[in-house]
Parts: structure tokens; C-alpha cells; sequence
């Protein structure tokens, strides 16, 4: 778990049409990575954290807010990538 001061993961972040990510593929993550989705100092080193991790043998990766931790850990908040 990667707790930060976002609810998770976006497309768009800080524009008009932001989306939230919440359940998406390790497939979509790479394609959003390579497109500029994610700001290289900031959300692109945590996303690609989760991939490693799920490479890696990780089952469940979440990226969430840390005032949500109880939410997250519950599967109601952040970013989830893997089942678990």
C-alpha cells in the first residue's frame, strides 16, 4: 500500500476531466505511463512501484490517501491493481 495525499490514481489529474482509476489492469497502467498520464515526479514512481510489485508475485497493490487507510485496507478507497 502507497499511501499519499491523492485519492488515488487519475487520468486527466487537475483538469476539468479528471477520472479516478480504481480498479484498473496492469495493461492500461503501462499504456497511461507511456502516453505522460502520470507526473514523473510525483504518480508515475508510484504506479510503476505497483506494477514491479504485481511482477514481482505482489497480489493486491493500492495506492490511497492516508486519511482513508481503514477504507483501503477495507477495499472501499484508492487505486487497486491485482486481486487479493
Amino acid at each position: 500500500m502507497i499511501l499519499t495525499d491523492v485519492n488515488g490514481v487519475y487520468l486527466n489529474y487537475g483538469k476539468p476531466d479528471q477520472k479516478p482509476m480504481e480498479h484498473p489492469n496492469m495493461e492500461e497502467l503501462e499504456e497511461y505511463i507511456r502516453q505522460g498520464q502520470f507526473t514523473k515526479g510525483s504518480m508515475e514512481p508510484k504506479v510503476k512501484a505497483m506494477i514491479r510489485f504485481i511482477r514481482n508475485g505482489g497480489k493486491l497493490a493500492v495506492i490511497a490517501h492516508l486519511r482513508d487507510i481503514h477504507l483501503a485496507l477495507e477495499g472501499k478507497a484508492g487505486t487497486r491493481v491485482g486481486s487479493a
